[in-house]
């Protein structure tokens, strides 16, 4: 990257912080949208007459306009129940949506947060190829009246910041999941001096930190890639902006110290400062890894029709940031694998080599635990991905803990996984059954 794409990548990063509440509600993004189509038509289509651009240009500003509407409707479902589809009134006529929700898993999930009793707890699953969103479950013990958590962002990221450090380093400063790092003192501590060094009584690569959570490697990586760098980071994974979905989501917060402090800048980098999470934005990130670096936009509503079957909307999905480049997500990703297989997940996911259903997936992951305020007590995280064969899942869940937990997130996400690639299987199964039956 040069220093002129540097200065105004951080432009634009600068330009983002604050002022945006929901991404449906705001006028900019419409500018954006309908900008971007005239720039697609002009370069894409020359030869296409003004009439037919103006044409195009009112029917995406009038669905846009329209479906943001959907937002009022769908603030009140109640996701626990899993609706495949609502119905809704509007413009005088009968609208029915057609949701994404997966009502099995997420039956599934809601009945595994009762049953370990979790003080709080979110999961959000997503397909991170289309951006659909599979389930969104949530519960608490303590807070009963509490809905919706998978899309609140007050829990701290703690370690899943790493993930983004990882990037930076990989991309901007060469590093390779390979490269080895030296430091002084224990692996579990951010150093107070020679985060600037490199030399150091012990090694390890930026894999093993990464499986193992290492937070003196990742604040020598931060405090090198400094604030700006991790910044920018932070804001291309989508913090410090508001997450284009037709439910309000709190917003993701990053706070990089302006410090120059490399203390500062390391203790952020390895997952200890002012930086905030929801679930469905954990699962997008984690999502990135098994999707050419690219996150896509999450979405509820597939298709809508009216009473007579006119289709009045129908989804396709859409990028909605690139944060990395295809070489340094593949390197994310195998990094991601030695966390379940060799690092603070792999006693959650123990035994894989013996799973029937897990052990045929491509499964990856990163940790992460920290003490919040609100709500109260011990945040661990789990975010990541399972890839089979024509299906993949990506997941954001947050189990938050006042003095005792009764089950790991990273070992519920292996329950997760296994009923719901089991369930695939099945329905596979029978389906071919079907169709050999009537063949």
């Amino acid at each position: 990257m040069n220093w002129k794409q540097y200065q105004s990548d951080l432009k634009r990063s600068q330009q983002k912080i604050g002022g945006m509440l929901s991404v449906l509600g705001a006028s900019s993004i419409g500018i954006l949208i309908f900008g971007t189509l005239i720039w697609k038509l002009l370069i894409e289509h020359p030869k296409v007459n003004e009439a037919q651009i103006i044409s195009q240009i009112r029917e995406k500003k009038q669905n846009f306009e329209w479906m943001k509407t959907l937002g009022k409707h769908l603030k009140y479902v109640p996701f626990e129940n899993a609706p495949t589809e609502i119905s809704v009134r509007q413009e005088g006529k009968n609208w029915l949506l057609d949701l994404t929700l997966d009502p099995r898993l997420q039956k599934f999930i809601n009945e595994k947060l009762r049953m370990y009793r979790v003080d709080w707890g979110a999961v959000t699953i997503v397909n991170p190829k289309t951006g659909e969103v599979l389930a969104l479950a949530s519960h608490s013990e303590k807070e009963p009246q509490a809905n919706n958590l998978s899309l609140t962002a007050t829990f701290p990221a703690a370690s899943i910041f790493k993930v983004i450090t990882a990037a930076a380093a990989i991309q901007e400063n060469s590093f390779e999941r390979n490269s080895t790092i030296r430091f002084s003192g224990s692996a579990r501590y951010v150093p107070r001096r020679g985060l600037l060094e490199k030399n150091g009584r012990t090694s390890m690569t930026v894999a093993e930190a990464f499986a193992k959570s290492a937070n003196a490697v990742f604040a020598k990586l931060g405090a090198q890639a400094g604030a700006s760098l991790l910044l920018m980071y932070a804001e291309r994974f989508g913090f410090n902006q508001a997450v284009p979905f037709e439910v309000f989501v709190e917003s993701s917060k990053a706070v990089i110290p302006t410090s120059n402090d490399p203390l500062d800048e390391g203790r952020t980098a390895a997952g200890f400062g002012d930086v905030t999470l929801s679930p469905l934005h954990g699962a997008l990130i984690a999502g990135a890894a098994v999707n050419d670096g690219k996150i896509m936009e999450p979405y509820l509503v597939r298709h809508v029709v009216n009473d007579d079957g006119t289709t009045r909307f129908y989804r396709e999905p859409r990028v909605w940031e690139s944060p990395m480049s295809p070489s340094t997500a593949s390197e994310i990703r195998i990094m991601m694998s030695k966390t379940v297989t060799q690092g603070t997940a792999r006693k959650g996911f123990r035994h894989l080599e013996h799973d029937a259903v897990l052990g045929r997936l491509d499964l990856g992951g990163k940790t992460g635990s920290l003490t919040g305020k609100n709500p109260p007590g011990k945040n661990e995280w789990f975010v990541g991905y399972a890839r089979g064969h024509e299906k993949t899942i990506a997941i954001g869940i947050v189990l938050v803990s006042e003095k005792y937990w009764r089950i790991k997130p990273s070992e519920l996400s292996k329950e997760i996984f296994r009923f719901y690639f089991s369930s695939k299987k099945r329905s596979e199964e029978l389906a071919l059954i079907d169709q050999n039956t009537n063949g």
